[in-house]
């Protein structure tokens, strides 16, 4: 649909029919144009996927990388809560839990901080802390 006074330019011509898996107009996103390495329009956040203790920590890992501001904690059965300690850019946050036996987390407390997805997108997508 592209056109310039004095003559179209030949690059200006339709050659969706020509590209790997012949596109329609309407199947040409934000993350076709990165090949599916990226999506800048992806709304959905992080979720968490598992959650283990580790030498006096507790790991919580999500489904793909996670930035943390603030100072989260993590909720445990008895009422205790382990603070943030480590993991921000990755995969797994690690909540510092020295001395505290193995018990059941109850959830993710954000304490006025947040924890959303590392990868840049057109919306700030917040993980969802919904134990698995």
């Amino acid at each position: 649909g592209c056109h310039r006074p004095g003559g179209d330019y030949p690059w200006f011509r339709d050659n969706l029919a020509a590209a790997p898996g012949a596109p329609t107009p309407d199947q040409v996103t934000a993350a076709w144009t990165f090949a599916g390495t990226w999506d800048p329009e992806r709304a959905d956040g992080p979720v968490i996927r598992g959650i283990s203790w580790q030498d006096g920590r507790i790991a919580v890992v999500f489904s793909e990388r996670v930035t943390v501001k603030g100072m989260p904690q993590v909720v445990l059965h008895s009422g205790t809560v382990a603070g943030y300690s480590s993991g921000s850019g990755g995969d797994t946050l690690y909540f510092a839990a020295p001395g505290v036996p193995r018990e059941a987390l109850v959830g993710v407390d954000l304490h006025g901080g947040a924890i959303i997805a590392s990868d840049a997108a057109a919306v700030l997508r917040a993980a969802d802390l919904t134990l698995p």
